[in-house]
């Protein structure tokens, strides 16, 4: 399996957020910035 490093800074902060979600003991604050973050990115790609 070959590593790619992630490219596009937006997808980039989206995985920075996922992994933080494991290492954080109040993991409802930082999902639920997740979801907003992923759902501005998504809105603003629609436009």
């Amino acid at each position: 399996m070959t590593f790619r490093p992630i490219l596009k800074p937006k997808v980039r902060q989206l995985y920075a957020l996922a992994h933080a979600i494991r290492k954080r003991t109040d993991k409802k604050a930082v999902v639920k910035a997740w979801f907003e973050r992923a759902k501005a990115l998504l809105d603003a790609g629609r436009k």
